[in-house]
């Protein structure tokens, strides 16, 4: 069985509801499990996702957090749109070398790049996107990304692009 993971709040902006739906015939098929992992704003939409097979780890503590995205086989980062959100769930995917389903929103894109399969924000896109992804061989290609991506992010990386940037402008 596959396990996929959609960390944050539990609200519609993070496209709870279409996630729940794309998913619940290879949930029901034993191919899949959904897991959605965070703060619990909206009692209904949990309760809807319930019913459809999800399974919800509300407020889960930072250890647990930890180990729920690195035990992902899928990390979901789904947005219907930007709203002003820090990209902390893709970020955490990335380090653990998930592969990722997305959604070309904001950031996300530069930030995950290859390590994504992006899909249209829509019940049939993310259908497609799990479907995809249940595939061993297109997961480890986009967990490889995804470590690589992970690299470009490190605090080695990081220092490295700061003393390069700070000697090119001192010394011009």
């Amino acid at each position: 069985m596959t396990f996929a993971l959609l960390p944050g709040v539990v609200k519609p902006a993070k496209l709870v509801h279409e996630t729940v739906r794309a998913a619940a015939p290879l949930i029901r098929d034993g191919g899949l499990q959904l897991v959605l992992a965070g703060d619990v704003r909206d009692r209904r939409l949990a309760a809807a996702s319930v019913a459809e097979g999800a399974e919800i780890l509300e407020s889960p503590d930072d250890a647990t957090y930890d180990l729920a995205v690195a035990a992902a086989d899928i990390v979901l980062v789904l947005r219907s749109g930007t709203v002003g959100e820090t990209n902390g769930p893709l970020l955490d995917a990335l380090g653990a070398g998930r592969a990722i389903l997305a959604t070309p929103t904001g950031s996300i894109p530069e930030v995950a790049d290859g390590a994504a399969l992006f899909v249209p924000p829509t019940v049939s896109g993310i259908r497609s996107g799990l479907t995809d992804l249940l595939e061993p061989s297109e997961r480890a290609g986009r967990e490889s990304a995804a470590a690589a991506q992970a690299d470009r992010y490190s605090w080695d990386a990081g220092a490295r692009a700061h003393a390069e940037l700070f000697r090119s402008e001192l010394s011009g």
